[in-house]
C-alpha cells in the first residue's frame, strides 16, 4: 500500500537539486529572466506540466 500525500499537510519546502553544465544555467536563466519570472517558477511550472502531462 503507497502512502498518499495529504494536500493540507503538504509544505512548500522541498528542496530539488539539479547538477548541470554551468553555460546550460546561465542560458537558462537568462530566458527565465527575459520572461520575467524567477528560475524557481519556472522549474515549478515545468514540473506541473510534466505531471499532468503523465496522468
Amino acid at each position: 500500500m503507497s502512502r498518499q500525500p495529504n494536500p493540507d499537510a503538504e509544505r512548500l519546502s522541498k528542496q530539488v537539486v539539479f547538477v548541470l553544465q554551468p553555460s546550460l544555467f546561465a542560458a537558462f536563466e537568462r530566458r527565465c529572466r527575459d520572461r520575467y519570472k524567477s528560475v524557481s517558477e519556472v522549474l515549478r511550472e515545468l514540473m506541473a506540466a510534466y505531471v499532468r502531462q503523465e496522468e
